[in-house]
């Protein structure tokens, strides 16, 4: 409701995350949905926590915003990470849900604000992601018979 008509947010809760949630005006619940690739291509933003998702979705260029709500637990009892999050996020990291739908109002001072740490982040985690993978590998087999 906070971001008016016109938005509709796609909610894809993790695997392990049970029970119903109510679809509503503005609101779909995809998780039921198999892979999240196809929600990637559609999405004109991404809103996790500290997903793997991030990766895939920094190839689009889009923006990202991080609802670390748990941050310190997150990484200090959970999982921890394999990179500095708090420095390397390619986007902000918002811990209420109210910062997080301000954020939405305004996507493009998001971008601009972390734009170098956006670009850091494919620069650094991305590099091999160009698009001809797929082609390279047949070209590969085809030349290269058993």
């Amino acid at each position: 409701r906070a971001l008016g008509p016109g938005h509709t947010v796609l909610v894809r809760r993790h695997p392990r995350v049970t029970g119903a949630l109510q679809d509503g005006p503005g609101v779909l619940d995809v998780s039921g949905r198999p892979g999240a690739a196809g929600l990637l291509l559609v999405a004109d933003v991404l809103v996790t926590d500290y997903a793997g998702l991030m990766f895939d979705f920094a190839l689009t260029g889009r923006p990202m915003l991080f609802h670390t709500y748990d941050l310190e637990h997150y990484r200090d009892t959970v999982r921890g990470f394999c990179l500095d999050f708090e420095t390397r996020a390619p986007g902000p990291l918002l811990v209420t849900t109210d910062e997080v739908a301000q954020a939405l109002r305004d996507t493009r001072a998001q971008t601009a604000r972390h734009a170098d740490a956006y670009e850091s982040f494919r620069r650094d985690f991305c590099d091999l992601d160009d698009g001809g993978a797929a082609a390279r590998v047949a070209d590969q087999l085809l030349a290269d018979p058993v």
